[in-house]
C-alpha cells in the first residue's frame, strides 16, 4: 500500500499523518504477506490502531477548530473503523483466527475511499474560506511545549538515574494534575486539545497507557464544560463538542444529559 500524490487534500499536517498511516498499513501487509505468526501480527495491527487513534483525534479537533460542517458525520466513520480493527486485535491478542488478508483488503480499501472523499471534502471547505481561522497544524505540534519539554528532562533524569522510579512516577503524577487544570490555547476545546496531546506524548514514548487515566480523570476534575460549550458557535458545534467529552469519557452520562439539556433549550 503505497501512499500516492492524489491521495493529499492540501492541509498539510492530515496529508502528512496520512503518508504515515499508509506506511504503517503497508508495515502490516508485508507482515500478513511473510505469513508471521499471530504474536507478531497482533505487533503490526497494534502499531496501525495507535497511530490510526490518534490521526483521527487530530484530524477530529482541527475539524471542530475550523467548524466544519460534515465532522459528526465524520467522527461516526472513525469510531466505526476504529472499533473494528481493534476488535481484531483483541481476537489477536486472545489466540483467535482473523482473516488476515480480508483486514489488510478491507483496511486498504476503507483508508482509500474515506481520504478520496470524505477527508477531501474538508480541504473543499478550507478552500472556500468558510472555515474559522484555524492554523493547519494541530496546537501539539508547537514548538513552544513546555510539558513535553517538562517529561523529556523528567526522562533524562530517570534514564541517568539521578531519580528513583518512584520520584518519577510521583513527578510525572503532578505534572498532569497541572496540566489539566491549566489554561489551553485550542479555542471551544481545551479538555480535547489537552486529551490529544496526551495521546501524542504516548505515540512519541513519554508516556505509558496508563498516563492517559490518569490525565484524563484530571481533565474529568478540572473541565469546565459550560466554558468550553460557549466559547463555540452554533449548537450543532456544541452538540458534537459534548459528545466528544463523553465519548473520551472527559464527562459522564448524567453531565451529558444536563448541558444537552440546556442546549436544546436554548433552540
Amino acid at each position: 500500500m503505497k501512499w500516492k500524490k492524489r491521495y493529499e487534500i492540501d492541509v498539510p499536517f492530515i496529508d502528512q499523518q496520512h503518508c504515515e498511516w499508509f506506511k504503517r498499513v503497508d508495515q502490516l501487509g508485508r507482515a500478513i504477506e511473510k505469513g508471521k505468526a499471530s504474536v507478531e501480527m497482533a505487533t503490526a495491527l497494534k502499531f496501525v490502531v495507535e497511530y490510526t487513534q490518534k490521526h483521527f483525534i487530530d484530524e477530529q479537533a482541527y475539524m471542530q477548530e475550523i467548524q466544519y460542517p460534515g465532522a459528526a458525520s465524520q467522527h461516526k466513520l472513525h469510531k466505526s473503523f476504529e472499533k473494528y480493527i481493534v476488535d481484531v486485535l483483541t481476537n489477536l491478542k486472545r489466540g483467535k483466527d482473523v482473516p488476515a488478508q480480508q483486514l489488510f483488503q478491507f483496511m486498504t480499501d476503507w483508508m482509500k475511499e474515506h481520504i478520496l472523499k470524505e477527508d477531501a471534502q474538508i480541504a473543499a471547505f478550507v478552500s472556500q474560506g468558510r472555515g474559522t481561522d484555524a492554523s493547519q497544524t494541530p496546537a501539539q505540534n508547537s514548538p513552544d511545549d513546555p510539558l513535553k519539554e517538562k517529561l523529556d528532562e523528567l526522562a533524562a533524569m530517570r534514564a541517568s538515574d539521578l531519580i528513583t522510579e518512584e520520584d518519577f512516577a510521583s513527578k510525572k503524577s503532578d505534572m498532569l494534575g497541572n496540566f489539566a487544570a491549566g489554561p489551553c490555547s485550542a479555542a471551544g476545546a481545551d479538555s480535547i486539545f489537552k486529551l490529544q496531546k496526551l495521546k501524542t506524548y504516548i505515540a512519541d514514548g513519554l508516556l505509558a497507557e496508563a498516563d492517559l487515566d490518569v490525565g484524563r480523570q484530571a481533565l474529568a476534575c478540572n473541565v469546565n464544560v459550560g466554558k468550553e460549550l460557549g466559547r463555540l458557535n452554533g449548537n450543532k458545534a456544541r452538540m458534537m463538542h459534548l459528545k466528544t467529552l463523553l465519548d473520551e469519557k472527559i464527562i459522564n452520562t448524567e453531565q451529558f444529559e444536563s448541558h444537552k439539556a440546556e442546549i436544546l433549550s436554548q433552540m
